[in-house]
């Protein structure tokens, strides 16, 4: 029986928080592959963590090496061959970046006065993109910035798991998790966002603290300045870090009463807490270097995303209902005080049982990993023929081996916390319990105060990671033949498992697109065309749906054009939608835009400075404009054939 019965509480409390991503994780149509591979994956490191640690440094080294070089080749050739067409918010960022660095310093969309909170990340990449524009276009400087933090956060994180764990068999761990799963290859990869930087800074933080008692004065001063700066720009990149403040005073309180309240812990804490603090003020300067101007008019307060974070409707997600109802407020402060009335009456509305139904369900999205290869991404921009023919294949893989992988990793912290009592006199030690009250601060804030989305779940990784490093006292069975057994099982699974679910349950699938734009709700502005619009696109598996989206009012006619034949389709015209129902063979196409009128059309186009919307330029009346796109979508459905044109062209998230 623990005696320091506060902590046996966040252990418990965060236990229970694990359990319900591992039920959340599993509670789906391919549950029964995912729950079978986590068990695989579990026996593999029950049985074999003796083996490994028999192992050499030097062969260890080599594994790893040899893995990291391989996820490298990977994740080159997924930039190279299979870029996602990005949209919604990391667009909006995107796109103002390049209008930025393109020496334009007008912020024309309305989306930053309403969610200014992305500036300061706007602002980063713009920084990033001129220093690099010289030399590389938007694409590919986006790319190398995603590489370098990506592996960067990777390399850190091996390096400090084993700096505190000195176990051979943890580290292997980590590098199969990095190279087999989609972790290294989908979202964090291919589209740039906060999320990313945000991993590799909370690393370099408890990196910081641990190391802090091993630095001597002048390295100590060095980087607590950097430090600062640090979680300055982690505040800036993402404000939810502010976090660490209320973890750190819960721990020094903790401390204070053991009476273990030491100045090396004192004084690294106090200084990322100085960090966040200038970060708050540090907003307005970011701000005036970016020439960015606050519309208080536009602008949702804070208390907005408590009133959706309460949403029943919506199970506490991004709920549009309530966004298009904030919109038509005239300021912040109506907003306000009607999302104060709305909070009141939806809590009033839930009782006590339906608040506690509506959080656990809240922290089961927060915690389920399995769509992250649709992160933020309307799908791949034109997937090769041979990635087409095996993309279900592919999506079942993503979701069976990355959810398995985060289940293994919920469970193998559970396992630790209870058999690993923390020595509170041990500076390592209460580093650890600030990882524990770190993770459950993100946990409780999204769960019991604002909104919830899978996404926003991940950000406790790094955290997990630092708490693997737990050490395991009880020894392993050295069944190799067990071990052996389960390796292959663990590589039988996701294949058979894939492949079934491939052909039992196809997900529509897109096959080309352009979806980046910036939304007419955001006050994006449509071109006029005096006669003909044009743009190739290259289809390498069949479809059976297309739209292209041009305008609600318009005269315009469209087409899409078989190069090959020269054969033409008219497209009907629904709403801002153009779209096609048939069969649409791979081959070569050109979407044609032709205005009937003698008066110029409106039309929706989406234009940048540097950056490669499309595999092909857009022709706008015989004028090449390479940076410029139709926003289109050709798909294959599954179902009937019939592909119901709202699914894909009227975004999930309406408010976004």
């Amino acid at each position: 029986m623990r005696k320091f019965k506060v902590f046996n509480f966040f252990v418990y409390l965060l236990t229970f928080c694990l359990a319900i991503g591992i039920f959340s994780n599993i509670a789906n149509y391919a549950g029964l592959a995912i729950s079978l591979l986590a068990i695989f994956i579990g026996l593999i490191s029950y049985f074999f963590n003796t083996y490994i640690e028999k192992l050499s440094f030097h062969t260890v080294k080599i594994i790893i090496t040899i893995s990291l070089i391989t996820m490298v080749i990977i994740q080159l050739a997924v930039l190279k061959f299979l870029p996602v067409t990005i949209y919604h918010d990391p667009y909006r960022v995107l796109s103002q970046a390049d209008q930025l660095a393109a020496g334009n310093f007008h912020w024309t969309t309305t989306y930053f006065w309403r969610y200014p909170n992305n500036v300061p990340i706007t602002y980063f990449l713009y920084l990033w993109l001129n220093l690099t524009k010289a030399l590389f276009s938007t694409n590919l400087a986006l790319w190398i910035l995603s590489f370098l933090i990506l592996n960067s956060f990777i390399l850190l994180t091996l390096k400090l798991a084993w700096q505190l764990s000195k176990r051979k068999s943890l580290i292997i761990g980590l590098t199969a998790f990095f190279v087999l799963t989609p972790f290294s290859y989908t979202y964090y990869l291919q589209v740039f966002y906060t999320d990313l930087p945000n991993f590799l800074l909370l690393m370099i933080i408890f990196g910081y603290l641990f190391k802090w008692t091993n630095f001597n004065k002048s390295q100590q001063i060095i980087t607590s300045i950097g430090i600062v700066l640090l979680t300055c720009i982690a505040y800036l990149l993402k404000p939810n870090v502010i976090i660490f403040i209320p973890a750190i005073l819960i721990l020094w309180l903790l401390l204070l009463i053991k009476k273990q309240l030491k100045k090396q812990l004192l004084i690294p804490s106090t200084i990322i807490i100085l960090g966040l603090t200038l970060g708050v003020t540090a907003t307005n300067g970011i701000y005036q270097l970016s020439n960015f101007k606050e519309n208080k008019s536009f602008e949702f307060p804070k208390t907005s995303w408590i009133a959706m974070g309460l949403n029943e409707k919506y199970r506490g997600t991004y709920a549009s209902e309530d966004v298009t109802k904030e919109v038509k407020l005239k300021n912040e402060a109506q907003r306000q005080t009607y999302d104060k009335a709305l909070i009141a009456s939806r809590i009033k509305k839930l009782g006590f049982s339906g608040l506690i139904k509506l959080w656990i369900q809240k922290l089961a999205i927060l915690l389920n990993v399995g769509d992250i290869q649709n992160w933020y991404n309307g799908g791949y921009r034109n997937a090769p023929s041979w990635y087409q023919k095996h993309a279900q294949f592919f999506a079942k893989a993503s979701i069976i081996t990355y959810s398995a992988s985060c289940i293994n990793i919920f469970a193998a912290v559970i396992a630790r916390l209870f058999r690993y009592k923390l020595n509170l006199k041990k500076h390592k030690d209460q580093i650890l319990l600030l990882s524990i009250l770190t993770i459950l601060g993100y946990l409780a804030f999204h769960t019991l105060l604002w909104e919830s989305e899978p996404r926003y779940g991940q950000v406790i990784l790094p955290m997990l990671f630092i708490l693997l490093t737990l050490p395991i006292k009880k020894k392993h069975h050295q069944s190799k033949k067990v071990g052996i057994i389960a390796l292959c099982l663990a590589i039988i699974t996701p294949i058979f498992f894939s492949y079934y679910y491939a052909k039992t349950n196809k997900n529509d699938q897109i096959i080309a697109a352009q979806r980046s734009q910036l939304s007419v709700q955001y006050h994006a502005k449509s071109s006029t065309i005096q006669s003909l619009l044009k743009q190739r696109v290259r289809l390498n598996a069949e479809a059976n749906y297309f739209s292209v989206q041009i305008h609600k009012q318009t005269e315009l006619k469209v087409y899409l054009k078989k190069l090959s034949t020269n054969s033409y389709y008219m497209l009907k015209h629904k709403d801002n939608i153009f779209y096609l129902n048939r069969k649409i063979k791979a081959g070569n196409y050109e979407i044609i835009a032709v205005n009937p009128s003698q008066t110029k059309q409106a039309v929706n186009i989406i234009k940048t400075y540097n950056y490669y919307l499309a595999p092909y330029p857009l022709y706008i009346d015989g004028k090449k404009y390479p940076h410029s796109s139709f926003i289109y979508t050709f798909a294959y459905d599954y179902k009937d054939g019939n592909f119901d044109w709202l699914k894909l062209n009227k975004e999930k998230r309406a408010g976004k």
